[in-house]
């Protein structure tokens, strides 16, 4: 079963290499650490991507304590869920993320309070760099993160996926 998982997915992503060179396009790899809701369904819609190069070094807390702690610039929001689609195993590699509870919070005081965790990981994406695209982003949203019991303040943003291209394959870092 492993075996037939494995070469499914060498086959999608083969096909999928094969196609943006079809079209001229590369994928690109966008690593970091990723916050995203607490939500039944075991795939979360999408996360928020602080981009930073991940060492897989030590305890996943400590490095995401100090990585979050030290992060001065702006989270990506990514819709997360298409990658199902294009992964055959996803599934399987997100229930494989090792996680650290948090929540965000309301940025204007409010009652909103939502269970999140976080993580970290590869994505895979058609897209140009969208690190560096951040004045063609759909929307800027503060971004309230209590972690530990302090409160960390984000911006993050988006893209419209139809113009800016879509995320194809997930690797996750830190594992259970």
């Amino acid at each position: 079963m492993l075996l037939r998982t494995l070469f499914i997915t060498f086959i999608t992503v083969s096909q999928l290499l094969h196609y943006a060179k079809a079209q001229t396009d590369s994928l690109n790899e966008f690593e970091g650490i990723f916050f995203y809701y607490e939500t039944e369904s075991s795939i979360p819609q999408e996360v928020f991507l602080l981009p930073c190069k991940v060492a897989c070094k030590g305890s996943f807390a400590d490095f995401a304590d100090s990585t979050i702690k030290n992060y001065k610039g702006k989270l990506v929001e990514i819709y997360f869920q298409a990658m199902r689609w294009t992964m055959p195993s996803f599934l399987q590699e997100v229930e494989r993320m090792n996680y650290i509870a948090c929540k965000r919070l309301s940025s204007t005081g409010g009652s909103f309070n939502m269970p999140m965790r976080i993580s970290a990981g590869k994505i895979f994406a058609n897209a140009p760099d969208f690190l560096k695209l951040h004045e063609y982003a759909e929307n800027n949203t503060d971004f309230v993160l209590e972690y530990n019991t302090v409160k960390y303040n984000f911006i993050s943003y988006d893209f419209d996926v139809e113009k800016k291209g879509l995320p194809v394959s997930f690797e996750p870092l830190y594992v259970k």
